[in-house]
């Protein structure tokens, strides 16, 4: 049988969520309290601070009076007994809440392909309208060999950082041409931010020095445009 959520025991000590949340804040407030200790410490002495003394520094100081300790006197937070049993009565909703909605979200980003061996998934996820009317419109061109969204691991190095750029594309007219297209909601540089331009700018010189056609694009048929001319 499937165990829907494992609870921690802790053998020595119980806590309820408010109990629990109030020791978490005693914590981080005993770590900024041995923090200034320690600062202290090095002004005054100019000497290091080893990481049982600083734990012990945590532990004498006035944050951690109330937290459950263990037997040996140490904070407890989860200790070498602490175990784990099966609690089948839980609701698998507590390990994942919103899941429904999350896949609800993801499934809407995705175009189903309706031509077959064109490209290597049967669905491809999109981030805009603009790059499901692209999408579609590669799918239904015969001229367009093969198409992919690149994945976001096929980056460009940038003064600006990692340019993920949207599409690799085969189309064949009077020649075959290989493709990179980047989809934008225009073509007017000024209505776009001056980040995506930047980053936009520099592809055009990577691609360019490896012979690799890229350029804008807002739809398929002014891509196809834009080959023609160049043609």
């Amino acid at each position: 049988m499937l165990c829907n959520s494992v609870d921690a025991v802790p053998t020595e000590a119980t806590w309820n969520q408010r109990e629990l949340a109030d020791g978490l804040a005693c914590v981080a407030a005993a770590v900024a309290y041995a923090v200034g200790a320690v600062l202290q410490s090095v002004a005054a002495r100019r000497g290091q601070v080893s990481l049982r003394g600083l734990a012990t520094i945590i532990r004498q100081g006035p944050y951690l009076a109330g937290w459950p300790s263990t037997s040996s006197g140490g904070c407890l937070l989860c200790t070498p007994s602490t175990t784990y049993r099966c609690s089948r009565s839980t609701q698998r909703s507590r390990l994942e809440p919103g899941l429904d909605e999350e896949v609800e979200r993801y499934v809407s980003r995705l175009y189903k392909v309706q031509h077959d061996g064109r490209t290597p998934f049967d669905h491809v996820e999109i981030d805009s309208e603009v790059e499901r009317r692209f999408a579609k419109g590669l799918d239904d061109n015969k001229s367009v060999k093969f198409f992919m969204k690149l994945p976001s691991w096929f980056q460009v190095d940038t003064p600006l950082g990692p340019y993920n750029p949207d599409w690799a594309i085969v189309f064949e007219g009077k020649q075959r041409v290989y493709l990179v297209r980047e989809t934008k909601g225009t073509q007017d540089a000024d209505k776009r931010r001056h980040e995506e331009n930047v980053k936009i700018d520099c592809a055009k010189r990577h691609f360019k020095a490896i012979g690799v056609d890229y350029a804008v694009a807002t739809d398929v048929e002014g891509m196809i445009n834009h080959l023609a001319g160049a043609e």
